[in-house]
């Protein structure tokens, strides 16, 4: 033997010498993809769609997570046609709701309109906090309409409905937040009993009640701060 060692034959265009592995993601069910783009954020999922062929119906038909990340600098207008225009063009389900920068005084009958799309029919979270302009306004009562698949309820900086609706159960409720929420005695006592499966919960600064009475068996982590 002389020793020599053959060298690697280089591959065209500067890249690795040997063939790049095959996308086995790609591959998978179309539920399985729709869970995958189901767990990332809203504009990370929609730039799934330019991966590929194979990639680009997941997106509109995977459970939408949206969650508003719009800065205060954007006017109430541009955050409700972004908005509006992601609903409208999401084909599938919707997963999560996090609206954070739109007013509730004077865009109550937006969000009324959104709640009421048949695309959120089976909605697991809801985030609702909103910023506050001209003191608590009441939330629609349609955002109670998921209460029987909520399993993430988070509200701020508003009051809940005053007439028209009995205390909602939540069968699947496992995280329940209200923060600076007005609330009478009776209908908050009477969601929190009919929601068994609550797991983590925070009462913070909320008014309209002095006392609450808990019996929780799943509870595991409570945060109770008073105005």
């Amino acid at each position: 033997m002389d020793g020599a060692v053959p060298r690697k034959r280089k591959a065209k265009h500067g890249g690795a010498g040997e063939a790049s592995a095959p996308d086995l993601i790609s591959r998978l069910p179309d539920c399985i993809l729709g869970t995958i783009v189901s767990l990332l954020g809203t504009e990370d999922g929609a730039r799934t769609a330019v991966l590929s062929r194979r990639w680009h119906p997941v997106w509109r038909s995977a459970p939408l997570n949206l969650d508003d990340g719009l800065q205060l600098y954007y006017d109430d207008d541009d955050r409700v046609q972004v908005v509006s225009q992601i609903l409208a063009a999401h084909g599938g389900s919707t997963r999560r709701l996090a609206f954070r920068s739109l007013p509730l005084h004077s865009n109550a009958s937006v969000y009324d309109a959104w709640f009421r799309l048949p695309q959120l029919d089976a909605l697991q979270e809801l985030v609702l906090h909103f910023p506050l302009v001209t003191g608590y306004h009441e939330l629609p009562a349609s955002a109670l309409r998921f209460a029987s698949s909520l399993r993430v309820l988070d509200i701020g900086s508003c009051n809940l409905p005053a007439a028209g609706w009995g205390p909602p159960a939540f069968p699947c409720l496992a995280h329940l937040a209200l923060r600076e929420v007005g609330v009478s005695e009776e209908p908050l006592q009477g969601m929190i009993s009919d929601s068994p499966r609550i797991e983590v919960m925070m009462l913070d600064s909320n008014f309209g009640h002095r006392r609450l009475r808990l019996c929780l068996p799943r509870l595991r982590s409570l945060a109770v701060s008073v105005r």
